[in-house]
């Protein structure tokens, strides 16, 4: 008899993980939307540092494309018209110039950013699609919906740990240019991207009987008082 209530104690536990539940479905939700959220500011953070890049890069080649163009003038008018010591300097201070916005570049990172970016952008969207892929589904049809739900936040964690910090400034832009979006005021959003919020707005609202016992018994006082010494309550509609 024991091992049969065994058995049966854990296919009622099997049975509860694979149910899909509004909570669940709305905690996969948040999920998905934070997903798409970094996904677009990640993609909005690789467009950022491709500027930044091209910023240095382009000034470095222009002047190393009219050192060439000197070069050339120089050696087709002869050391008569343009002395060699001249020559040597204008081609060292160039070189320097160059030299400078290249090493720039390179210590900025630029480049391994902006692919870095793109990457986490594709799998953030890689996350909403799966995520709204399950939802669009009956929930009869969907896979265990604790498995599901793990392995989303899972998979969520291991982007944001892997998201280098990002620039106040894209940051700001980017709420700038999403809050004229008809969907940004529904959407929600995660913590780089949203104001600050008490911890107690989050807490799971009870059922209506269960918070009318709590009045009735007298372990809650009723909306409206307040608790003063010696526990006594005091109304104050």
């Amino acid at each position: 008899m024991a091992e049969n209530d065994d058995v049966c104690e854990t296919n009622i536990m099997s049975v509860n993980n694979n149910l899909w539940t509004e909570e669940t479905e709305q905690i996969l939700c948040r999920k998905a939307d934070y997903s798409k959220c970094m996904a677009r500011l990640c993609t909005s953070t690789g467009e950022y540092y491709q500027q930044h890049r091209t910023y240095l890069l382009v000034p470095a080649a222009a002047l190393s494309w009219g050192l060439t163009i000197f070069g050339i003038i120089a050696t087709y008018l002869g050391n008569s018209t343009i002395s060699e010591p001249l020559i040597i300097l204008i081609n060292g201070l160039i070189n320097f110039i160059i030299a400078t916005f290249t090493t720039v570049a390179e210590k900025s990172q630029a480049g391994s950013k902006v692919e870095l970016f793109q990457q986490l952008s594709r799998d953030y969207y890689c996350l909403a699609n799966d995520v709204g892929q399950e939802l669009v589904k009956s929930p009869e049809t969907r896979p265990a919906a604790t498995n599901f739900m793990k392995n989303t936040d899972i998979r969520y964690r291991d982007l944001e740990k892997s998201t280098p910090p990002i620039p106040r400034n894209v940051v700001t832009s980017f709420i700038k240019r999403e809050q004229l979006n008809l969907g940004w005021d529904k959407m929600y959003k995660p913590d780089i991207l949203s104001t600050l919020i008490p911890t107690r707005y989050l807490i799971w609202a009870r059922p209506v009987e269960e918070n009318i016992g709590a009045i009735l018994d007298g372990s809650r006082p009723i909306q409206g008082s307040v608790v003063g010494e010696g526990g006594t309550i005091t109304d104050i509609l």
